[in-house]
């Protein structure tokens, strides 16, 4: 992953030819994000996002406004946060919906052991359908809500839900390993976490990174915590 620089001018990917595909256009947004995905990776991420668009009618696995984007937004924001988690880790992407951003750390990080969570039955199915189909056998799939279930005991943690940090935290900061970290997907204009909120839930910012997310030029702000 490549952090944007303090001035926040980091030169965002060229647009690619009209004649590149969708795997040599991912490959290259993969690459400026720091990654090295094999073929295989690139045509794994890509039957991925076809199976969203597939299923996304009857189960609204991702806005609608956004099927158009699946692969360039939703697929790149998901592998984006590769670079911050340890080799080996035992990853949970809690209130993971589709599978974002398990499904795709998974595929381009296949020494993680992903564990998805998810409340909605209807969701889990498709997320065992679609990682079955895929042949991610590093996959488990977990049909509750995270605050309901015993600990996990992960070393990474990781969510793009859009609810507020409060509520994200007490339905999962009891998952979270001793030495684990708590990565949260944010906008680099949002307000900062209250200190009084992560120390109520025995936590503490380590750092966040910011970058320009190829392909669509969104800003994104990884904000890592880790336990106090």
């Amino acid at each position: 992953m490549r952090p944007t620089s303090t001035s926040g001018t980091r030169r965002k990917t060229d647009a690619p030819g009209r004649a590149a595909t969708d795997r040599e256009r991912l490959g290259a947004a993969c690459r400026d994000l720091g990654l090295r995905p094999t073929a295989a990776q690139l045509d794994l991420l890509l039957r991925y996002a076809a199976l969203i668009a597939e299923w996304n009618g009857r189960l609204n696995l991702v806005s609608r406004r956004d099927t158009g984007r699946i692969v360039d937004y939703h697929i790149v924001d998901s592998v984006a946060v590769a670079g911050l988690v340890p080799p080996g880790a035992r990853l949970a992407d809690i209130g993971t919906g589709a599978g974002l951003p398990g499904v795709p750390l998974a595929i381009v990080r296949p020494d993680l052991a992903v564990t998805l969570v998810e409340s909605s039955a209807r969701k889990c199915l498709f997320l065992r359908r679609a990682t079955a189909g895929l042949d991610l056998p590093g996959i488990r799939v977990i049909s509750e809500r995270a605050e309901a279930l015993p600990p996990l005991g992960v070393d990474v943690l990781t969510s793009r839900l859009t609810a507020p940090a409060g509520t994200l935290l007490r339905q999962s900061r009891h998952h979270l390993g001793p030495t684990g970290r708590l990565v949260l997907y944010k906008s680099p204009a949002g307000a900062p976490l209250d200190p009084r909120l992560l120390a109520r839930h025995r936590l503490r910012s380590a750092f966040s990174v910011d970058v320009i997310l190829p392909l669509t030029g969104t800003n994104r702000r990884f904000v890592v915590l880790a336990p106090a």
